[in-house]
């Protein structure tokens, strides 16, 4: 399988997620977040054409610039989940960030239909470093659920239901 071919015709074919909460970022923190997406995605030794689909997706969405998609491969074939998750706490600079990340990450691992354990461990562990709560990870499930039922798309208000404190 051709994994950057894939990401390559993913990310000039598929529909964008045009209100992307990541969308206005710095190309240092959007590099980050889809490197932190690139490690789950081969963290059950196995990286589907879906996943490479969706990452081609988000790319495209973040607006990131096609010179980026190597970077993106090494960083999946050989997953650092540690210094992500040192990279992490500067990244995610607000809640709607860790809320958009781990929703990535959750649609992310149900695209092969099979979710692994060491997919479920990572975003875990993802969410314990950024600080998100049980009560919020499974409010946040509920907006997965709600962005697949809707083919993929993110509705404008659709995170401040998550975070009733206010983002």
């Amino acid at each position: 399988m051709n994994l950057l071919k894939i990401i390559k015709e993913a990310r000039h074919h598929k529909e964008i997620i045009s209100n992307h909460p990541a969308r206005h970022i710095s190309i240092l923190d959007k590099t980050n977040y889809i490197n932190g997406i690139s490690i789950l995605m081969n963290i059950d030794e196995n990286i589907a054409a879906t996943e490479l689909e969706y990452l081609g997706r988000l790319i495209a969405s973040l607006d990131l610039p096609e010179d980026k998609i190597d970077e993106f491969i090494r960083v999946a074939e050989a997953p650092e989940t540690d210094l992500f998750e040192y990279l992490m706490k500067d990244t995610f600079s607000t809640r709607l960030l860790k809320y958009a990340f781990l929703i990535d990450c959750d649609l992310l691992i149900r695209k092969d239909g099979i979710i692994h354990e060491n997919e479920t461990v990572l975003v875990a562990r993802y969410a314990r470093t950024l600080g998100i709560s049980a009560e919020e990870q499974e409010r946040l499930n509920n907006v997965v659920h709600i962005i697949i039922e809707d083919n993929g798309n993110w509705p404008e208000d659709l995170l401040a239901s998550v975070d009733t404190s206010g983002l």
